[in-house]
Order: C-alpha cells, then structure tokens, then sequence
C-alpha cells in the first residue's frame, strides 16, 4: 500500500508539473493599456512590450498629460516605429482635461510619419474586440485615469466578467492629490466600489533615475527599443530622467514581492513600493525586463550564440551583421530552420523573415497564430513552409499551419491571430530574382551536383544577411 501511495504521489508530482510548463512561452499577462500621453508611459509601455511574460493586447489613450487625440498619435508613432502597427489602438475623448505638459507634447514616440487617413476607432470598441476574442482572461493597465475603463465595465456588463484585473498606476502617499485621481475622481469612486478587481500600484519612486545607467547596459531584444527609450532619456525635463509609471511593469514582474508588498483593506488591493531596494537592484531588473529575458524562452539551449566562433567559416562574417541589423528573434530562429532545413535555403530564410513580420506586427508570441502557408509542397517554394513553422511555432505537430494546395503556389501566406487576417506576400522584384537565381543554378548545375547546392548556400546567406523583412514583404490585413 505504501508503495501505491508513493508511486501515486509520484506520478501526481509528474503531471502538475508537465501542465504547469506544458506552454512554458505563455505570457503570465495579456493586457490592454490605456495611456494619458506622458513620457513615462512610452517608456512603460515599450517595457512591456519587451516582455515575453506580457502580451500587449490593444492601447487605448484618454486625456489627462495630453489630450486623448494627442496622445492616441503618439501611440501610432510608437507602434510604427516597432513595426508592431497591427497591435488595436483607440482613443478615448469622453474625457475633458485643460492639463497639457509640453515637454511631453514636444516629445515624439517614434520618427514614423502617421497619417490621419482614417477616424480613430473608439476605445470602447477596441475593448470589446479583444474581449470577444478573448479564450483567456484579460488585464487593464491604466497608466492616466481609471475614466476608460470605468466607461467600459458601466455599459458592458456581459464582456466586463473577462477583465480579470485592473492595475492602476498612482501615487499611495497621497491619492487625493495624484494627477490620476484628479482627472476623473467619479471613475475611481465606481471602480472601488463596483467592483473589486481594482490594484492599485505605488508610482512614485524618487530615487531611481534612468540617466545612471549607460545605453550600453541595456542590450534590448531590438535595437529600436533601444533607440528610442534613450531618446526619452535625454528631454530636457526635471522630470524626464525619473522613474513613474515604469513602476508598474516592475510590480507584474514582482512574483517573489521583492520590489512591492501587498496590502488589501476593505475590498481594495494595494501595492505599495518598497524603498529599501537599491537602484543596483532596480537596474537588475529593469534590465532583465528590457532585454526580454525573464524567462528562457528556449527548450534545450540555454541560449544560441551570437558569438561568431560557434558558426561555420562561411557563416561567420554575417553574424554581426544579420544578428544587429535584424534582432535576435530573427537570428535564432533563421539558425534553426536552416538546421532542421538540413541545408542552408534561401526560401527558408524567407519564411524565417515572413513569420518573423507576422509576429512583429501582431505583437504576437510563439504558438499564438494560425498559418495558411501557399507555397506548395514541392521545393524550392514549398522551402518556405520550414522557416514559417520555426519562426512562428505553428508547426505540423501543433496543428496550427495549412498548406493550401488548391490555389496557384506562390511565396505567400495568410497570418489567423485573434479573429484578424493578415496576408504576407514575397514582393514580385524579390520574387523574380530569387527564383531565377536559383533555377539558373539548377539549369547549370543540376540538384545532384554538389555545386550546386555550394551555391545555393552563398545565395542563401547573401539574402539572409541583405534582405530587410520591412522591405521584401507586402503586407495586407484582410477584411
């Protein structure tokens, strides 16, 4: 009996642990961000982007540093800028407030020209698209007033059981004087008495300033991000170097309370920042959230090398290249492909790149897409499918890519994340010179000559080194 027992805890141990890492890239937050224009906010926002334990879901802006409108082309700076420009954003007017900051109006999130071509989607809308297209539950992270938010669950009793929390970034020491509170007091009033999902977050931390630490020691996933959290950095402002809203990203990082500790009173939580933790600390994890490495996001390399040493002889002169002018996400997985590809393709290194965008512009993880891929199954196009299933994870085995082999074969594929389409198509003047290239080789050579595939390899490693994924692709959200 004894044996049984042991051998059923055993086996109990087994699978709680498989379920707990049977998706071990899952972020632990899905969220909508609703922003009032400040700077601290891009920075927050970019943190959380950075993430892979936070998957942005939607950004919404509302009055409060900068009026909504403003703020809302802010937002679409910012997501042009990180080629994220499918991620849903709306804007919020309901709201009225004479506070404008100019530092923070003078201060672009991006360098991307938006165009006002069309009428921004209500933040309401936006809301409620995520929610019904929502199988897990959602967060909202309200880095202004709780107004849009508020707003929302008073007139959509139905989608509101799936806002599962609200974090709300203020300052503890004196709510009745905070910005946040101040813009909307009514919305505060029914969120706390409403509901009780309310979190509120201590943003205050006058100690910490960005300007201590170097560009250098923050690597970032991408180099963009870099960029432009630096650019914050240097407004000339007394309070541009501070640390506000940021705060806020530090606490859905906090899972062993070593920043914030957890109060609740009379139904409300609160999170009130802990001021023993030194700036060393906070440097530590503010670089560890940047850099997007709070989880290993691998299964059996602690992580794949950037260090040219590792690389064949040939390989090695474009791996600084490649690797700085495209990001690690697409390093690793064009390394990947091509080894599971079992030779170095350049049509695989399309679909690397292909995937790679999708992601990109969805803001969307690993294993989170639906791929209908029309490349075939017969090589060279059919090559691509090896590079779409690496880098998006919808591999065979997942069940989650399509090869569709009814319509005419082409270097395309049609991206499902969330109820939304996007098509990526190989445009034609890449189209045409790959293909050539490689059926000039095949005519010369033939597939059976060793040749042949020597410079199939030198062709795949000039396009994966030259060819930019923000250049190569057209790219068309369907209907």
């Amino acid at each position: 009996m004894k044996f049984y027992r042991t051998l059923f805890a055993a086996l109990v141990l087994v699978f709680s642990v498989a379920i707990s890492h049977a998706h071990p890239w899952k972020p632990d937050h899905y969220v909508i961000i609703d922003t009032d224009g400040g700077i601290d906010d891009m920075r927050a926002i970019t943190l959380m982007l950075a993430s892979p334990e936070v998957r942005v879901l939607a950004i919404t802006a509302s009055s409060g540093v900068l009026p909504a409108k403003e703020a809302y082309f802010k937002v679409r700076e910012l997501l042009l800028e990180y080629h994220h420009e499918g991620i849903l954003t709306g804007v919020n007017e309901d709201l009225k407030s004479d506070f404008v900051c100019e530092a923070a109006s003078n201060f672009h999130w991006g360098t991307a020209e938006v165009l006002e071509d069309k009428k921004p989607e209500d933040a309401a809308v936006v809301i409620a698209k995520i929610l019904n297209s929502s199988e897990e539950g959602v967060e909202f992270v309200s880095l202004g007033s709780l107004n849009t938010i508020a707003s929302f669950l008073s007139t959509h009793a139905l989608l509101s059981k799936k806002v599962t929390s609200i974090y709300w970034s203020i300052n503890l020491d004196d709510i009745s004087q905070s910005l946040n509170y101040k813009l909307d007091k009514k919305a505060y009033k029914y969120i706390s008495t409403s509901t009780n999902i309310l979190t509120s977050v201590h943003c205050r931390n006058e100690n910490f300033t960005w300007d201590n630490f170097t560009q250098e020691q923050f690597l970032f996933p991408s180099e963009t991000y870099k960029a432009n959290f630096y650019r914050s950095i240097e407004v000339k402002a007394d309070f541009s170097k501070s640390c506000f809203d940021e705060n806020i990203v530090l606490m859905l990082h906090d899972e062993n309370r070593e920043f914030f500790t957890r109060h609740e009173q009379d139904g409300e939580i609160n999170f009130e920042f802990n001021a023993e933790v030194s700036n060393e600390q906070l440097a530590l994890k503010f670089r560890t959230i940047l850099n997007g490495e709070t989880i290993n996001r691998n299964q059996v390399f602690k992580t794949i090398p950037s260090d040219t040493t590792y690389y064949q002889h040939d390989v090695q002169e474009f791996v600084e290249r490649a690797y700085s002018n495209y990001g690690k996400e697409e390093w690793q997985a064009a390394v990947l492909a091509n080894e599971m590809h079992r030779h170095l393709g350049a049509v695989a290194t399309i679909g690397v790149k292909m995937g790679i965008r999708a992601r990109e512009y969805f803001g969307a993880g690993i294993d989170e897409m639906y791929v209908v891929s029309y490349a075939g199954l017969n090589p060279p196009v059919s090559c691509m499918n090896d590079g779409l299933q690496v880098s998006t994870g919808a591999t065979v085995g997942h069940g989650l890519i399509e090869v569709d082999t009814s319509s005419a074969i082409k270097p395309e594929a049609v991206f499902n994340y969330r109820g939304r389409q996007l098509k990526i198509s190989l445009k034609e003047e890449y189209r045409k010179k790959l293909f050539s290239e490689l059926k000039e080789l095949n005519t010369i050579y033939g597939l059976n000559s060793d040749i042949y595939w020597e410079l199939v390899r030198n062709v795949a490693l000039k396009y994966w080194a030259t060819w930019s994924r923000y250049e190569i692709f057209e790219l068309n959200e369907l209907p």
